[in-house]
């Protein structure tokens, strides 16, 4: 999948403004501009929360298809 160009506008999701109030670090990624990870912890933070509490997942970047018929 292509990162668009300087010209194109990322897509942000809903959440954006709480994912970087968070200290979320962002990246593009296909067409959308992407949290990778949280200041003050890393990945395995983030994993042990999941596991031990809650967690959000942000699927907005994911596509969505609607069949009728």
């Amino acid at each position: 999948m292509s990162e668009p160009s300087n010209e194109q506008t990322l897509r942000r999701s809903p959440l954006h403004d709480r994912h970087l109030a968070l200290g979320a670090k962002t990246a593009p990624f296909g067409g959308w501009e992407m949290p990778l990870e949280y200041a003050g912890g890393g990945v395995l933070k983030e994993h042990a929360a999941v596991r031990e509490s809650v967690g959000v997942f942000d699927v907005s970047h994911l596509g969505t298809l609607r069949v009728h018929g």
